[in-house]
C-alpha cells in the first residue's frame, strides 16, 4: 500500500511580515511617531521611551508655533492701532 502524499509549494513571501512598521487595521493603538502598536495601555501615548521624547518635543514645538503666532497678530494689531493714531 502506498500512499501518495500531495506537497504543496508555499510562497516564501507568505511568512514575511509587511515592510513599513505601520499597522494597518488593527484594533489596537498605533504610536503616532513611528506607527507601531502600542499595546493595551491607553494613557501611554508612544510606544518607547525614543518615541515618547519625539512625541513631547514635537507637542512643545507646536505649543511655541501657537504662541509665536499669536504674538505676531498682536504686534501687527498694536502697529496698526500707531499708525492710524498718528495724523
Amino acid at each position: 500500500m502506498s500512499e501518495a502524499v500531495a506537497v504543496t509549494e508555499v510562497s516564501p513571501q507568505a511568512a514575511r511580515a509587511p515592510l513599513s512598521s505601520a499597522v494597518i487595521g488593527s484594533s489596537q493603538p498605533v504610536c503616532p511617531i513611528c506607527g507601531t502598536a502600542r499595546g493595551v495601555r491607553l494613557w501611554i501615548a508612544a510606544c518607547s521611551p525614543k518615541c515618547r521624547a519625539a512625541l513631547s518635543r514635537r507637542r512643545r514645538k507646536d505649543a511655541q508655533r501657537n504662541r509665536d503666532e499669536d504674538l505676531l497678530t498682536l504686534l501687527e494689531t498694536a502697529l496698526k492701532k500707531l499708525d492710524e493714531g498718528n495724523p
